[in-house]
């Protein structure tokens, strides 16, 4: 079969028809971004297709098994990039951040050969990857660092669930006895997705329960900090979960539960407070043990994702001088929230130097930013600023571009986040 080359907008056009057909392809990194990307970005991958041929349709099969060979291409450089076992350890974060999405990566190919039986064909492609592209939406969500190049986390949580008179705590006398809180295993969990391990604590904690003094009423910073350095713990997050609230729903047997977490991590060596969250969660259900549980659960997985932004960028490495970000911002109507944003970017934001409009349509704006520090600082702070018609949503972080959307605020403002200055009991 002769070879067949097709452009970037050629292939662009033939995804639009594929989304049509298919009904469900998402793109997580706009076009017009990755087009912009260096040509040195780009890797040429060899890859073989497969579909059935269904009814006779072989154009139709053509297009599954092209699309087929996109996904094989893809995850050939995310093998690539990622050692086996920190792959083996974050693979349903890599599946989120890129498997599921491997058209936003792919930005060209060429059929090399095709061949059918009376079930089947297959096609094989060279097709152009984004290399650097990957590697963004890894590294910003956290997947693409070794477990050995972030820090090992030690949780300290004091927790009280629904119904329970007091919390629950590992660190007491009889350690043995002292389940762990339900909160610390889903904000472990979330936490390892972005690539940080996390330690028990139990085994060095024994040495201090034998000390007279020891108090686990009143574990103070310290001690925390003391027990981490024994079991080799780099960061301690500590703090407070409670499921206090049930209300019945009039009519069912139904409640609604509330769950509140409030968090923060702290630097074993120094005390610094690095990162801390505050979280409210609810849901509803008709047991109070699975209502509780799942609230918790729920704000639990929120701090988590809050905390792994500020740890992932309070531990990679700074760059020298300032980055150029394509900022991308929907949900810019009506204009005068995009122009409050805009102006609060300019003048309000640390390590922005500098604002440029690049383009604007009736949903959306371009902007390039000039930025001092790592693009995860800057989606923090924005999501932090305080604004009073609207709030920033970050989608996308990446080395050179960010996503995020203006959501408008309901007329309840949202309640500032708490700090805690000490572990519980003290």
């Amino acid at each position: 079969m002769k070879s067949q080359t097709i452009t970037f907008f050629g292939r662009l056009t033939t995804l639009f028809l594929l989304i049509a057909a298919l009904g469900a392809i998402s793109f997580a990194t706009p076009w017009l971004a990755q087009a912009q990307e260096p040509m040195d970005s780009m890797e040429a991958v060899e890859a073989i297709g497969v579909s059935r041929i269904y009814q006779g349709k072989v154009s139709n099969a053509r297009e599954a098994a092209t699309e087929d060979s996109f996904e094989m291409a893809v995850t050939k450089v995310v093998s690539e990039i990622v050692p086996p076992d920190v792959l083996a350890s974050n693979f349903d974060a890599v599946n989120k951040l890129v498997l599921a999405k491997t058209e936003s990566f792919v930005q060209g190919f060429q059929v090399l050969a095709e061949a059918q039986d009376s079930a089947h064909l297959r096609i094989m492609t060279r097709v152009r990857v984004d290399h650097n592209a990957i590697q963004d939406a890894l590294r910003a969500g956290g997947a693409l660092a070794a477990q050995a190049d972030l820090p090992v986390l030690l949780f300290l949580v004091n927790e009280k669930e629904f119904g329970q008179q007091t919390p629950r705590h590992w660190w007491g006398k009889a350690v043995s006895q002292n389940l762990t809180p339900y909160s610390e295993t889903v904000m472990a969990r979330g936490l390892a997705e972005k690539g940080f391990p996390s330690v028990d604590g139990r085994d060095s904690i024994r040495a201090m329960v034998s000390e007279p003094q020891f108090d686990p009423e009143r574990f103070d910073l310290t001690s925390a900090m003391r027990l981490a350095k024994n079991a080799q713990a780099q960061v301690v997050i500590f703090g407070e979960v409670s499921a206090e609230n049930a209300t019945a729903i009039p009519g069912t047997d139904m409640a609604s539960y509330e769950a509140s977490v409030t968090i923060q991590a702290v630097n074993a060596d120094t005390g610094e407070r690095i990162a801390s969250s505050s979280q409210l969660a609810s849901v509803v259900s008709d047991n109070d043990q699975n209502g509780s549980r799942d609230a918790i659960a729920k704000a639990a997985s929120q701090a988590a994702q809050e905390l792994a932004i500020d740890l992932a960028a309070a531990y990679q490495t700074q760059p020298q001088g300032p980055v150029t970000l394509e900022m991308k911002v929907s949900g810019i109507s009506p204009l005068a929230n995009f122009v409050a944003f805009r102006n609060a970017l300019k003048s309000n934001t640390e390590g922005v130097t500098r604002v440029l409009p690049k383009g604007m349509t009736d949903r959306e704006a371009l902007l390039m930013v000039e930025y001092k520090g790592m693009p995860q600082k800057l989606a923090r702070d924005l999501t932090l600023k305080a604004f009073d018609r609207f709030s920033v949503h970050v989608s996308y972080i990446g080395e050179s571009q960010m996503d995020l959307q203006l959501i408008p605020k309901d007329p309840e403002p949202a309640p500032t986040p708490g700090i805690i200055e000490e572990l519980p009991g003290n």
